[in-house]
């Protein structure tokens, strides 16, 4: 059984906003967090986006779009994006498609990534 999709949105601190995702990412979800990152970019005190996929245990060439997608919109609203917490099957997804550095993906042990924001 697969762990329900959901997105929860946290603040970091200094502009600095992180978006908790789990469950299956892919063509039925993919739409929403499309959605959710746009709406987190447009609020004007956002300067970096990260993406936490560490309870994201499933992920495919949609959810993958995705990713891509925000981190363009990231771009163009000249804010940051990092996608943080990949592990396991998607973390394979995104070093066999050759996307780890263009979704600016951190180091599984990145010390960041190491407990979600509360």
């Amino acid at each position: 059984m697969s762990t329900p999709f959901r997105i929860s949105k946290h603040a970091a601190g200094d502009g600095v906003a992180r978006l908790m995702v789990s469950g299956d990412l892919g063509r039925g979800t993919c739409d929403v967090l499309t959605a959710v990152i746009g709406n987190a970019l447009r609020e004007t005190s956002v300067r970096e986006l990260v993406v936490d996929l560490r309870h994201v245990g499933f992920l495919d060439a949609m959810g993958v779009r995705a990713l891509l997608a925000g981190s363009e919109t990231a771009a163009e609203h000249g804010a940051g994006w990092r996608v943080a917490g990949v592990r396991d099957m998607p973390r394979r997804v995104l070093e066999i498609s050759g996307l780890i550095q263009q979704l600016n993906v951190s180091p599984a042990d990145h010390p960041l990534d190491a407990a979600p924001v509360s």
